[in-house]
């Protein structure tokens, strides 16, 4: 309902992704954490949410890259650090 009111609201943008990412949803999840990005470049956990759904969906080299994305706008954001860090292992066929 808060997008019907206010489409351009990242943080609701941000909110439905996570109720998909929930439901598992991740193609949804990530569609909408795209939106929140598009609208607030510059929220370090928006950026974070979408690393994660790419993760999800096993699409490691656009993980990687938006978990550096996400550390441009805050180097010390531990969680995209570490993400970033299985991400690039997947990459490389080092996860495990």
């Amino acid at each position: 309902q808060a997008l019907a009111i206010a489409p351009s609201y990242a943080w609701a943008w941000n909110g439905r992704g996570l109720a998909f990412a929930a439901l598992d949803q991740w193609e949804d999840a990530l569609a909408c954490y795209e939106e929140a990005t598009r609208i607030a470049p510059q929220d370090v956990w928006f950026w974070h949410n979408r690393g994660e759904a790419l993760m999800q969906l096993e699409r490691w080299e656009e993980a990687v890259r938006i978990f550096s994305k996400a550390l441009e706008i805050d180097p010390a954001h531990k969680p995209s650090r570490e993400k970033r860090t299985v991400a690039r292992q997947h990459l490389n066929g080092t996860d495990g």
